[in-house]
């Protein structure tokens, strides 16, 4: 072993070897080397990301932006479809009017420009000029300007406003079927109506000029223009038929001024297939300008309200007795004094006068109440519903109009023995006229219900016919047995009953006469206020239309619905039979009346 040296002895540590001594300098600047190193390949790792992002996150959406930089769009609007009635006459048609725009980068005194503006149209200096210096690249001024003020401003020869040709929309048959046409807003999108629900076929795709331009909006001369043209709109055929519109608004707007009433309807389907051929409201609106007249004229009663339909229903709930089996048409009813009493509520027949033994076919005859009271107590809730529900008038019919309303029924476990026997002559519940009229359809059609619609055909622009609507039949709601009988019964009621001001020269027809009281807010009914109406189908023995009018709240001492509404519906059937070329129907039983022309029900 080697010993100690005196060094080691003494406690003194051994000298450091130069190899292993480094300047204090030198490792400060490698620390600062390894840092700046860190921080470089972080901002490489950082910068080497936002580009991938970029590229592949952002990158198509920025690329459109700079191609938008870089391009000028103008929108080009497609020409809106007709709508037409069955026979090709024009109802809705387009008018070419100049519309103002603008390229903000090219106006050169937005406020001197923007006073010029509203001073020809009247639209609020403010917003045009908010216009006229917008960020985009081009902007709408206004729509479908008057001729006079088109001239006017073409006159001034405003740097940055230029005119393109918008078509606008127009009425020319004025307010006829307007609350079934509907209308457009200032952009030509429909907004009620057959505008509204066809709006996807009538609007067609718009097509578009596409420009390029410098970093100052100035066009590139040698780029050339990208022209998408627009695809316009396919023109709607209806099944209306506008002699016959016009003829039933003529005669209603007669007969709510002459009976001093608050409103009317007609509405008339065709009894093989469900087309509706007349849907007329009084008062009516003029959709060239229907900014100008109160909302309430706009809906569409025929299909958006409920009514309490009186004793034109009493017809659905015979069918339902008849062919459910309860009873039959010879089946007599009590009815010795008029009225009678159930739940401690009276019922009272329209005039007071009690027929003692009535069949079921002489209480329709008379409309009598009291019958129609048993023969709904006799059938009971679930049977009267199923047949409510066989007719569809527990749900919507499905037209091919918006806005349609269903009924108001009450739930059949709350239905007490007075709501009963008052449906069974059309109070208690509330249906849409043109539920009503479709199940009472049904019964000229032999049973089948069909669905009603108003849509004929597409017609594209070129003139193709590219779609047709085809007839429709739900389901069979009654026997083709109880539908014979039920249309003699109403037979009975036109040539011997209440209904003989329906009657048409050459033709046989079955019909019903109705008057039913309206429903007060505060509950219970209003005196002295009625809903009065006829629905009526002719050929009886051959079905092909069935028309309903209504007239709500007449004033005067013969304010019936056989007075009021049959002669109505008696002449809108004759019309439309002798336009479908439906020859006279021989024989017609002699009219032997019991009642006057100034008869209720």
């Amino acid at each position: 072993m080697r010993a100690p040296t005196a060094r080691a002895a003494a406690g003194i540590p051994p000298p450091i070897s130069e190899a292993a001594v480094m300047p204090a300098s030198s490792t400060l600047r490698v620390a600062r080397t390894m840092v700046a190193l860190l921080v470089f390949g972080t901002i490489l790792i950082f910068l080497g990301g936002r580009l991938a992002w970029l590229q592949l996150g952002e990158g198509p959406a920025l690329a459109a932006a700079a191609r938008a930089q870089q391009d000028r769009h103008l929108q080009i609007v497609p020409t809106r479809g007709e709508i037409l009635d069955s026979a090709g006459n024009v109802l809705a048609e387009n008018q070419m009017a100049e519309s103002l725009y603008v390229l903000p980068p090219d106006v050169t005194d937005a406020p001197a420009e923007a006073a010029t503006i509203a001073r020809i149209t009247g639209l609020p200096e403010a917003g045009i000029q908010q216009t006229l210096t917008s960020k985009a690249p081009w902007a709408w001024v206004a729509h479908r300007l008057p001729r006079a003020q088109y001239k006017a401003l073409l006159k001034k020869n405003l740097p940055g406003l230029f005119f393109q040709q918008e078509a606008q929309r127009v009425y020319p048959a004025g307010n006829l079927a307007a609350s079934v046409l509907g209308f457009t807003g200032s952009g030509g999108k429909g907004l009620d109506g057959v505008e509204y629900y066809f709006n996807q076929q009538l609007a067609g795709t718009p097509g578009s000029i596409v420009e390029a331009v410098d970093a100052y909006g100035n066009p590139l001369p040698q780029a050339p223009l990208q022209y998408t043209p627009p695809k316009n709109g396919l023109t709607v055929q209806l099944t209306l038929n506008a002699q016959l519109e016009y003829m039933a608004q003529t005669m209603l707007t007669a007969a709510v001024a002459q009976h001093h009433a608050r409103s009317g309807l007609a509405l008339m389907l065709n009894v093989r297939t469900g087309a509706i051929v007349v849907m007329a409201n009084v008062p009516g609106f003029n959709p060239n300008n229907w900014q100008a007249s109160p909302s309430t004229t706009w809906r569409n009663p025929v299909v958006q309200n409920d009514v309490q339909p009186g004793s034109i229903f009493k017809p659905i709930v015979a069918s339902a007795s008849i062919d459910s089996g309860d009873a039959s048409p010879t089946t007599r009813y009590r009815d010795p004094t008029g009225y009678i009493r159930i739940q401690g509520a009276t019922i009272y027949n329209w005039n007071y006068i009690g027929l003692g033994l009535p069949t079921m076919t002489e209480g329709l005859e008379q409309s009598d109440n009291v019958v129609f009271s048993q023969v709904a107590m006799n059938l009971g809730v679930s049977r009267l519903y199923k047949y409510f529900s066989r007719f569809g008038l527990n749900r919507p019919t499905g037209v091919d109009l918006p806005g349609e309303a269903s009924s108001i029924m009450p739930q059949p476990s709350t239905v007490y023995r007075l709501e009963l026997a008052t449906m069974g002559f059309g109070q208690t519940l509330a249906v849409t006229p043109l539920q009503l009229l479709t199940a009472e359809a049904a019964i000229a059609n032999g049973g089948v219900l069909m669905w009603p619609h108003i849509e004929k055909a597409l017609i594209a622009p070129d003139g193709k016919v590219v779609a047709t609507v085809k007839p429709r039949a739900e389901r069979r709601v009654i026997s083709r047995a109880t539908a014979t009988a039920v249309t003699k019964m109403m037979e009975a009621v036109v040539y011997k009953g209440l209904g003989t001001t329906a009657q048409i020269p050459g033709y046989l027809v079955a019909g019903k006469t109705g008057t039913a009281q309206i429903a007060s807010p505060k509950g219970g009914y209003i005196p002295n206020t009625y809903v009065v109406s006829f629905v009526g189908f002719a050929p009886a023995n051959h079905p092909a239309l069935i028309c309903l009018v209504m007239v709500s709240r007449p004033k005067g001492p013969n304010a019936y619905g056989s007075t009021i509404a049959g002669p109505v519906v008696a002449k809108l059937l004759a019309q439309g039979m002798h336009d479908m070329g439906i020859p006279p129907t021989l024989p017609v039983p002699p009219a032997t009346p019991t009642a006057s022309a100034s008869s209720g029900g």
